[in-house]
């Protein structure tokens, strides 16, 4: 069977949670290869010894409430600014906001 590379001596200092590039994973030994999407679908069906996958790309849908409620999560220094043409009061984080059934599509 494929054991997977052995990790680097200096594995641990690096085992904390943060974010490592492609390259420094793989000297790390964390992973075995780098590569797209479809070379990893590519070396999934390998492993599982089939020539063809049927591959499924789920998408939640854009609805009015999640925007807003992204916008109602936004912090003082994570601030994202979208123009989206509409005249819409500031949201404040704390209040309730009440948006018409009718206005949500």
């Amino acid at each position: 069977g494929d054991e997977g590379r052995a990790l680097s001596p200096a594995w641990q200092d690096f085992a904390d949670g943060r974010i490592l590039s492609g390259t420094q994973a793989y000297e790390l030994g964390f992973v075995d290869e780098l590569g797209s999407f479809e070379v990893a679908v590519d070396r999934a069906k390998s492993l599982a010894g089939i020539e063809t996958a049927n591959l499924i790309a789920y998408e939640k849908p854009f609805s009015l409430s999640s925007f807003f409620r992204f916008l109602g999560k936004a912090s003082a220094q994570n601030k994202v600014k979208v123009d989206i043409g509409l005249d819409i009061p500031r949201l404040e984080a704390g209040r309730l906001y009440l948006l018409s059934p009718t206005f949500i599509q």
